[in-house]
């Protein structure tokens, strides 16, 4: 069985340029201290048949610590950022992670979805959405088996398009990372086999969201949202990172 703890948090402008070598931080990075002024409840995104259940602990939380990297020290002060966990015998065929937090305009929003496409034998079946919404003190769950039909994605490793509904919503969003901003690795299955794995933990992000009691919100963030997309073939201009798994 797998198991992984994710940490996302973000800085308050993006980087200039993306690094010149790699750098590996210290375990110190294990133990950045999390809070949460609002204490958003922890949001079961439930996989009744991807294998693969996960949960976000803290979708909006800040940071605060240092974290080492070498000799270089980042200092990190009130930067934004969430906790999940995900565990599970099976990867999806396909799956997009977004997540963001911090909106300029609305800074109590959270967004955090999961879209997987599931092999069953020799099918893939359509995209599948988990997830949910705060907004104004509510929260929107997304997706699930029996929004199959209206859930809609244009994915490529560095820009995704959706459409997903929840019960009292509808959202449209489309999320984009700079290729050279990007990073990918060699994600090894559980039972046997691998998918190659891109992520940007700056990429923009714009959201529209379409309640069915109250007015339509438009919601933008920029280098402070997460995508990822896990799939079988190598991202097309972003390199492999050459570190085996496991």
């Amino acid at each position: 069985m797998a198991s992984a703890v994710i940490c996302a948090l973000w800085a308050s402008t993006p980087p200039a340029s993306p690094p010149r070598r790699s750098l590996r931080a210290t375990t110190r990075a294990c133990y950045l201290k999390a809070s949460d002024p609002e204490r958003p409840r922890g949001v079961w995104i439930r996989y009744t048949v991807l294998k693969r259940p996960g949960v976000s602990l803290r979708p909006l939380a800040t940071f605060s610590d240092r974290v080492r990297f070498g000799e270089q020290t980042v200092e990190i002060d009130g930067w934004p950022g969430m906790v999940g966990h995900n565990w599970g015998t099976e990867h999806a065929e396909r799956w997009i992670w977004v997540h963001a937090a911090g909106f300029p305009d609305a800074p109590g929003v959270w967004f955090d979805v999961t879209i997987g496409r599931i092999r069953v034998g020799r099918a893939v079946l359509p995209w599948i959405a988990n997830g949910a919404l705060q907004l104004e003190r509510r929260l929107y769950r997304l997706g699930g088996p029996a929004a199959i039909r209206t859930t809609a994605v244009r994915e490529t490793p560095t820009r995704c398009a959706f459409a997903l509904r929840g019960r009292g919503v509808a959202v449209r969003g489309e999320v984009g990372a700079r290729e050279d901003l990007a990073v990918a690795w060699r994600y090894s299955d559980p039972g046997g086999g691998e998918h190659k794995t891109t992520n940007c933990s700056v990429a923009s992000l714009a959201l529209t969201v379409r309640p069915e009691a109250g007015e339509e919100r438009i919601l933008r963030i920029g280098a402070g949202a997460a995508y990822e997309l896990g799939a079988r073939e190598d991202p097309p201009g972003i390199p492999l990172q050459p570190f085996p798994d496991p």
